[in-house]
């Protein structure tokens, strides 16, 4: 018995010490990366907190405004910004608890990322009329911003963007308990320094071709613990289902609109998910009763910003052209 005993409680301290270490070296790896990796944007106050934007780039037409996925800091949509930053004007923004932005004091629902929203871009000096670009989670957030100030909105181009009415029954299919662990299980995991050590084994494929200094803030940023991981689940449970953005045809009025849809052969979301992707990508296009057309992304996964940001900046930038004057 008492060898058990030594056994249990060697065992135990080793688990401890790991433990003890991998967090300080967790703390001394985020203070380094904060000297190394600033933002390199500016942060603006939007209330009880301060949101990272980064804008660069000019052209006579509308500002294009990158509104990233579910838990997802802006850095990963950098390489396609500075792309979209030769032909127009572009800002991404982090969301709270995201990138190089402050966490928020109390839990969001989809309304408080429309008024940060809001706040962001009159307090962030961002003028006259906007192209919205949101990639996943992100289009609920742009279809709520368009239906309350749709006089800013020249236009939204989705990059695989969630819609409303599948999106909500995805996420009222998600085990609330079995999302808790899991993130509760992510944030030690951060905290203890072991996302740090398996990041490279975790990174999609595209990573590995960011260029160098955007590849140090993508490893700084994922590396360290994130407040807004489960920004997205935090939404749906915090927005009754009457405030959740609209999905019926029409309801943006004459808003133009782009869908760039994922390659229908991809799997990445998940079999049930995808089967019902395309029905969803073409309810995204009626939205609106102006103009909307639909592009696909040949062999991309969900990740269409980041797998082909050159097809994204191209539809881009033929909608900026188009796009000279805000909607009526």
């Amino acid at each position: 018995m008492r060898i058990w005993q030594s056994v249990i409680f060697v065992g135990g301290a080793a688990v401890v010490v790991v433990l003890v270490g991998g967090m300080a070296w967790e703390k001394i790896s985020e203070a380094h990366d904060a000297k190394l990796f600033p933002p390199p944007g500016r942060l603006v106050e939007v209330g009880a907190h301060r949101l990272h934007l980064r804008c660069e780039g000019s052209g006579p037409g509308p500002t294009v405004i990158m509104i990233a996925g579910g838990g997802t800091p802006a850095v990963a949509s950098y390489v396609l910004q500075d792309q979209i930053a030769t032909f127009a004007k572009v800002c991404s923004y982090d969301r709270p608890g995201l990138g190089w932005s402050d966490p928020a004091h109390e839990p969001m629902s989809l309304d408080d990322h429309v008024v940060d929203l809001d706040r962001l871009l009159e307090r962030g000096g961002v003028t006259g009329p906007v192209i919205l670009a949101p990639e996943s989670f992100g289009a609920l957030i742009a279809i709520a911003y368009a239906e309350r100030r749709p006089e800013r909105v020249a236009g939204i181009v989705f990059m695989d963007g969630s819609e409303p009415s599948s999106w909500s029954e995805v996420m009222g299919g998600v085990s609330p308990l079995r999302s808790r662990v899991l993130t509760a299980l992510t944030r030690v995991a951060w905290r203890v320094g072991a996302i740090r050590l398996f990041l490279p084994k975790l990174d999609p494929s595209w990573v590995a071709t960011l260029p160098s200094p955007i590849r140090g803030q993508f490893d700084a940023i994922y590396s360290r613990p994130s407040p807004g991981y489960d920004e997205a689940l935090v939404a749906f449970e915090r927005t009754a289902p009457n405030c959740r953005p609209p999905s019926g045809a029409g309801v943006l009025g004459a808003i133009p609109l782009v869908v760039i849809s994922h390659d229908p052969k991809s799997a990445q979301l998940g079999a049930a998910f995808d089967a019902a992707w395309p029905q969803a990508q073409a309810r995204l296009l009626a939205l609106t009763k102006g103009p909307a057309t639909m592009e696909i992304a040949k062999g991309s996964g969900h990740q269409v910003a980041q797998e082909h940001p050159e097809l994204v900046a191209r539809v881009l930038r033929n909608f900026v052209r188009s796009s000279a004057s805000p909607p009526p």
